[in-house]
């Protein structure tokens, strides 16, 4: 079993003081904000950890609390312009609060299994009535094989990122709700000579569309450009990297 304490600071970055950046082609715009506070945290964490064998697990959880939160918000829809507006405000009183669970097994000498899984919470508790907060994801785990070859040499990397549906309570009204969506990638990796490996993947093998919620915050629903912001289809990507 762990526990732990920690207190944190956080000044308000430089470019949320100082810089605004306005793209008419993409549709939005971000507002400086020479007003914001650094943030204080308190944070929480009790986890437990387990180990035996080839397989090995941990489950932790967390409560952290903010003091003037600084949180990038839409600002709302600049009809002038046809851009939505964001902007990082702070807010007072934030409670952030969750549970991460990760496995990893190994069947047999050339195969690991590995699993994860993240439920993370968090509203607004400055008032009397708590607000879910709107940057907080949806609830999102992977489950993964990999495959390695007696001789090291190569292998294979295969996974699934399963991704909840978003709560419709952390989205103003009119705006995009993003579905829940599964994605599988695969990659093959080879050991080259000179300690160079090559990496070729087919990413989002199953062609899935979607949209990753923070892509779409702020989008109305009826949006022409939404669209724009949803991810890639399937996929290649191939890769070379040289260690010294």
């Amino acid at each position: 079993m762990t526990a732990q304490y920690a207190a944190g600071f956080r000044a308000p970055p430089y470019s949320s003081i100082n810089t605004g950046f306005t793209n008419l082609a993409g549709g939005y715009r971000t507002i400086a904000n020479p007003g914001l506070d650094p943030e204080i945290s308190d944070n929480f964490e009790l986890g437990l950890r387990w180990s035996a064998g080839g397989t090995s697990w941990s489950v932790n959880g967390f409560r952290n609390h903010y003091e003037d939160f600084i949180e990038f918000q839409t600002a709302g829809f600049n009809r002038q312009l046809n851009v939505v507006e964001f902007q990082n405000v702070n807010l007072t009183e934030v409670e952030i609060d969750g549970v991460e669970f990760r496995l990893e097994s190994r069947l047999g000498d050339n195969v690991l299994l590995r699993a994860a899984y993240a439920h993370i919470d968090g509203h607004d508790t400055t008032g009397e009535t708590d607000v879910p907060l709107a940057s907080i994801a949806p609830n999102e785990g992977v489950l993964g094989l990999r495959y390695l070859a007696d001789s090291a040499r190569w292998g294979l990397d295969g996974s699934v990122r399963f991704v909840d549906d978003r709560d419709p309570e952390k989205v103003p009204e009119g705006e995009h709700v993003p579905a829940g969506h599964e994605v599988v990638d695969l990659v093959a990796f080879f050991a080259l000579p000179a300690d160079m490996k090559l990496r070729v993947g087919l990413l989002n093998a199953t062609d899935e569309a979607y949209f990753e919620s923070w892509h779409v915050r702020g989008r109305q629903a009826n949006d022409p450009r939404l669209l724009l912001y949803s991810s890639p289809g399937r996929n290649v990507v191939a890769s070379l990297s040289y260690n010294w």
